[in-house]
């Protein structure tokens, strides 16, 4: 995964390749073409029409992996809090309550500052800075299953982020992409924030 996140990096096209050859497996490195040319979100690339999916069936969260507490805050918000230069593992849930008719089945994610894109080399993905964190963005498809949440049209991954010496509290964005290939890989977009707080 790890060469395929690095090709994806050099060139959209290369990418879109990779997406459908890779599409037989479980994940590949669809998300990472959309900031080539310093767009700040996705929907530069996917636009975001014809919604077939109403957002109360979307499952997008984020939890503790062995505790599945939520991060979600009342404004439906997310709080990651984590000891300075200690790595926390969090674990990303998306996916479509079972009452969707026609459930898109493929996802994908990116976890990014905007504000970090102005200064950042051509086809990076920037994290908060001084933020460490690995598998900042994936796609996946929607086959998983996970106690807790309804059906079967769900998939995740998990992340390890840590706040490294200069990291200050900051946030991200969480943009995801849902898409469907029987329907053209129509694609319905959403943006969730993420605060970071350094706990010291």
């Amino acid at each position: 995964m790890e060469t395929l996140k690095n090709l994806c990096g050099r060139s959209s096209g290369l990418a879109i390749v990779l997406t459908i050859a890779t599409f037989a497996s479980n994940a590949w490195c669809w998300p990472g073409s959309p900031l080539e040319g310093r767009q700040k979100s996705c929907a530069s690339c996917h636009a975001d029409r014809d919604r077939w999916v109403d957002e109360s069936k979307i499952i997008i969260d984020i939890v503790d992996p062995v505790t599945r507490k939520s991060f979600r805050q009342n404004d439906g918000s997310f709080l990651i809090e984590i000891k300075r230069n200690t790595e926390r593992r969090v674990l990303s849930v998306f996916g479509v309550k079972p009452t969707e008719k026609y459930p898109p089945d493929m996802v994908g994610w990116l976890y990014v500052d905007p504000k970090e894109l102005a200064d950042a080399p051509e086809a990076s993905l920037k994290f908060a800075s001084g933020w460490r964190v690995n598998r900042p963005f994936c796609g996946k498809r929607l086959k998983e299953r996970f106690d807790g949440y309804e059906g079967d049209h769900l998939a995740s991954i998990t992340m390890t982020i840590m706040p490294t010496a200069p990291a200050v509290d900051g946030e991200v964005k969480l943009q995801v992409v849902f898409k469907s290939l029987a329907r053209g890989l129509r694609g319905n977009y959403y943006e969730k924030t993420v605060k970071l707080k350094v706990l010291d």
